[in-house]
């Protein structure tokens, strides 16, 4: 599963959250999947606003985050990112059971690095054609553009149809 995220928005955060959902799901059912977050450049000719620098700064946190601590941790750091208060630091989501080390990030979201893994990533939804946030990518085929975990199960399913897990009952109902 591809999660395209725009910077900080609403929908991106609670695309995050149906994702996690997903997989905590599959997971228990013994069907762990791969997942993996690209980020969109926001469109000023579409009437997107441009990102602000702190909105940037995050995006090439997440995808160092991927980068360093894919999987779990990374789940684990882009839930606690979509749950938390706009005035929360970003380094309250590292340590614990992220195990992320936030000197590591800090270094490699405030160089080069961080710059080229956001514009790698920017190209990739540029080339795949994905222009807004929220939007899945399931086996590099199917998309859905969703923020509600039981849509998002269902389409894995589709993809899927003999993964087992696909029996569970997802919440419908945006999450907060």
């Amino acid at each position: 599963i591809a999660l395209y995220l725009e910077d900080s928005s609403p929908l991106s955060q609670r695309a995050v959250l149906a994702l996690s959902e997903v997989l905590v799901s599959f997971e228990q059912q013994k069907s762990p999947l791969a997942f993996s977050i690209h980020q969109i450049a926001q469109d000023p000719e579409r009437g997107a606003a441009p990102a602000s620098a702190a909105e940037l700064e995050e995006s090439r946190r997440r995808l160092c985050v991927q980068k360093q601590k894919p999987g779990k941790p990374l789940l684990a750091y882009l839930g606690c990112r979509a749950s938390a208060q706009p005035e929360d630091s970003w380094q309250s989501c590292a340590g614990g059971k992220t195990s992320i080390d936030a000197v590591t990030i800090s270094k490699c979201a405030d160089g080069a690095e961080g710059s080229k893994l956001l514009e790698a990533s920017r190209k990739r939804a540029r080339e795949g054609e994905v222009t807004s946030g929220a939007t899945f990518i399931v086996n590099e085929r199917a998309t859905i553009r969703t923020i509600h975990a039981e849509a998002l199960k269902q389409a894995v399913c589709t993809a899927n149809p003999k993964l087992v897990g696909c029996d569970a009952s997802l919440s419908s109902v945006l999450l907060k």
